[in-house]
């Protein structure tokens, strides 16, 4: 349980920054 949540942490972590970098390079 403790791995599926820290999984789930650190994607959510890589999708945010991947969005706030496209967010920065489309503006």
């Amino acid at each position: 349980m403790a791995c599926f949540v820290t999984i789930f942490f650190l994607c959510t972590c890589v999708y945010s920054t991947v969005f706030r970098i496209r967010v920065f390079n489309y503006y």
